[in-house]
């Protein structure tokens, strides 16, 4: 049974709504089976429309023709605004996360910008310390040399009681520092004593330069050379400044928790003995400047070697206390 093909102008419902859902139905398979462009999707679908409408009526075909043109339209618009929609969506993506990037290399704290970016390492100097940089924080004065004026005192007048508090400070402070050093060789380097190490490091040469040298490497010293206080004190105070000072320089070798435990409390030592000398110079406050003074730089240990140099000094400083007490107390 054929189909008829002539229906009257108010007639062929049936003929159009089948025809509008075949033109439909082959725009949606179009759409999803390819990634074609919008207008090769229009032309495919016109296409198929067209041969699907080419068995209806002639008002039928004009219906579904206008049916099917304006559903690709749509369809397309839908499509269209899909994909800018999408691109849209990316591209924002990726412009927030290059924003993220950006926000985080420039913080707002300016201060915590690097030395480089600020300059400040073409005017400061950067110095690197090992247990520095676990701590964040400085234990040591600045390594630069202070030129001071009217350090001199023609009139000093040093008492018995001066002299035997400086004795004293000396006495108790060498042993301890004895100590702590010879706790340290065992415990951090392997080393039964402090003799042990001396032998170890036998060949190396701290070469530190300071006025009482030659005594200190005199084993033998008796201070029987000691001069009047106006001629000693100032000896004895610029060379507990200078081991003071190379104390503190060496301890930049050590570790956070070897200097709190051993280190700090031997520059402590020597900083209390310098403090004895310098009040008897009876000089102000200004004229404990840092010294300036050269060593060898290369030693293999140089904190050690340091604090055996300053046990050399105190050694002999202690055999001059003694001997200005005795010429203190010797009737005039």
């Amino acid at each position: 049974m054929t189909t008829t093909t002539v229906l009257s102008a108010c007639g062929g419902f049936t003929a159009r709504r089948n025809n509008h859902i075949q033109a439909r139905n082959v725009l949606k398979s179009a759409a999803i089976s390819s990634p074609a462009s919008c207008g090769q999707q229009y032309d495919t679908a016109t296409a198929a429309a067209a041969a699907a409408a080419a068995a209806a009526a002639t008002a039928t075909n004009t219906t579904a023709a206008v049916t099917t043109t304006t559903t690709t339209l749509t369809l397309c618009s839908r499509l269209n605004v899909s994909q800018i929609y999408s691109s849209m969506s990316t591209n924002y993506w990726v412009l927030a996360a290059l924003l993220l990037i950006v926000a985080s290399s420039f913080p707002a704290n300016t201060n915590a910008l690097p030395r480089r970016m600020h300059g400040h390492h073409l005017i400061l100097p950067h110095h690197h310390h090992v247990h520095l940089r676990s701590a964040g924080q400085e234990h040591h004065p600045p390594q630069h040399l202070v030129k001071a004026s009217n350090c001199t005192n023609p009139n000093m007048s040093v008492t018995q009681e001066q002299i035997s508090k400086a004795i004293q400070v000396c006495e108790q402070t060498r042993p301890v520092i004895l100590e702590l050093l010879e706790k340290w060789l065992q415990i951090h380097k392997n080393l039964s004593d402090e003799p042990t190490a001396a032998a170890r490091y036998a060949l190396h040469f701290l070469q530190l330069e300071h006025p009482l040298k030659d005594e200190a490497n005199n084993t033998d010293y008796d201070g029987t050379d000691t001069q009047s206080p106006d001629i000693e004190l100032p000896k004895i105070y610029a060379s507990l400044n200078i081991v003071h000072h190379l104390m503190e320089i060496a301890c930049q070798n050590v570790t956070r928790n070897v200097y709190d435990n051993y280190f700090k409390f031997i520059v402590e030592k020597i900083n209390h003995n310098k403090h004895e000398a310098f009040s008897m110079l009876n000089l102000p406050q200004s004229c404990d400047v840092v010294p300036e003074y050269s060593y060898n730089k290369e030693h293999d240990l140089l904190e050690y070697a340091v604090v055996k140099e300053s046990l050399k000094i105190l050694h002999v400083i202690e055999k001059k206390y003694k001997v200005m007490l005795e010429n203190l107390r010797k009737p005039k």
